[in-house]
């Protein structure tokens, strides 16, 4: 259950079953892309809700958090599940885009599953125009950072992440502004 996830104890096909079944509840089947995640009243939305007031959301932000930043490798390939369904969880909801956005920094120290949190940071920036002018300019220093580390390919899933900042803040018409 949880408490094994929390300790890093999970049996993998367990979390597999239990990541799909939260996807699916967020809308999503591998044959098309799920109900309108715009609509408030559509499953899609629902299914996040519940997930979210459940206290499910919690136990996989948690885990992440946790585990992110560790060496452990065994927890690596379920990382990028539970980060996986996490991103659909957060898609298109502000309420929980919010939650995830107060541990944003936490997430930065990820050095497990990379590339996954950093799919899931993007999706927390991705039209959250909030989020991103509450994000410190040292924050989006570390995020361009963290994008040119060349030790590991999956730091590159960063310029995504300071792409869908920057098209929030507007970023590419005030460079044009500026040099025209």
């Amino acid at each position: 259950g949880s408490r094994n996830l929390q300790q890093g104890q999970a049996e993998e096909k367990r979390i597999k079953k239990f990541t799909n079944s939260v996807m699916f509840d967020c809308g999503y089947w591998p044959d098309k892309s799920g109900f309108d995640p715009s609509d408030e009243t559509s499953m899609y939305t629902a299914g996040q809700n519940v997930i979210f007031a459940t206290g499910v959301f919690g136990v996989l932000l948690n885990y992440v958090i946790k585990f992110c930043s560790s060496d452990d490798l065994k927890q690596e390939s379920l990382m990028r599940l539970v980060c996986n369904a996490l991103v659909r969880v957060v898609r298109n909801n502000l309420k929980i885009k919010e939650a995830v956005f107060l541990k944003f920094s936490d997430l930065l120290e990820a050095k497990l599953a990379v590339s996954s949190v950093a799919h899931l940071l993007t999706e927390v920036l991705t039209d959250n125009i909030t989020a991103c002018r509450q994000l410190p300019v040292a924050v989006v220093r570390r995020i361009f950072r963290l994008a040119m580390r060349d030790d590991n390919p999956e730091y590159t899933e960063y310029i995504t992440t300071l792409v869908a900042w920057m098209k929030v803040q507007k970023f590419p018409s005030l460079l044009l502004k500026n040099h025209q």
